[in-house]
């Protein structure tokens, strides 16, 4: 099960951000910066083409990496094209993609080394970012009418798994988010959020060890969530990727 915890951790990052962001003139250079500014300082590597047409802004080619050094291996994600629109009331629009892909690769480290590679599709529709405030303290608000997390490849060694051997799959529906975000010493960051039903099918099954197999399978409906702390501004050098992001992100995604 290892090989599953570094996906866990990784994809809560780039979607915690997504879904947050006091009422003041932000432009879309600055929410860009700090979206930019909160990934790298948590040790994401980033490479984009920035695009400015008039007051609005395109960030195209965008992919994030993130090194897992226990098991020799990295995540990377691609985004495709944002947009960052400004809005007539001062606000700024983040415009994201249907649908987001998302590859994680390494090697399991208690299995030999053996190499690993897992694809997840992130989807949504009818969504909308809205961010207001002013650079040092930011109100994001994400609502999504449907959404969705799929595992649509696993290949483990030279085997590449079916549906009977792995699954990952969440849906939600009705989906509203309020994040606001401080920056001082640390970044702060107050959450709150509703998701009208919820479900969800995970399965895991190893065909080389004996009972080892696991699936958790059902639905929610009503679930809320709320979320407060503090997160560093940069990641300490050396630190232990994984723990860090797992004590400072898991409160993010409720």
């Amino acid at each position: 099960m290892s090989r599953f915890t570094p996906i866990a951790l990784g994809l809560a990052l780039p979607f915690s951000l997504a879904t947050q962001a006091a009422w003041a003139d932000l432009t879309p250079q600055e929410v860009w910066g700090d979206w930019r500014a909160y990934m790298e300082g948590m040790g994401y590597e980033i490479t984009a083409t920035e695009t400015a047409n008039g007051d609005d802004l395109t960030v195209s080619d965008l992919s994030f990496s993130f090194a897992i050094p226990e098991s020799d291996g990295a995540m990377s994600m691609s985004l495709g094209s944002l947009a960052f629109n400004q809005n007539r009331d001062g606000t700024v629009a983040i415009v994201m993609p249907d649908t987001v892909p998302i590859t994680v690769t390494g090697e399991d480290a208690a299995n030999g080394g053996e190499p690993f590679t897992v694809t997840v599709n992130f989807t949504q529709n009818d969504h909308a970012i809205t961010v207001s405030g002013d650079p040092e303290d930011m109100t994001y608000l994400y609502t999504a009418q449907n959404f969705a997390m799929d595992m649509t490849r696993m290949k483990v060694g030279d085997k590449e798994m079916s549906g009977d051997d792995a699954r990952i799959n969440f849906s939600g529906t009705n989906l509203s988010s309020t994040t606001s975000m401080t920056i001082g010493d640390m970044r702060g960051y107050d959450q709150n959020g509703s998701i009208e039903s919820m479900a969800f099918d995970l399965f895991v099954n190893d065909p080389d060890k004996a009972d080892a197999q696991g699936a958790i399978k059902g639905t929610m409906g009503g679930v809320t969530f709320t979320g407060q702390g503090e997160l560093p501004l940069e990641v300490a050098k050396g630190a232990d990727m994984s723990t860090l992001m797992a004590g400072v992100l898991m409160p993010l995604v409720a």
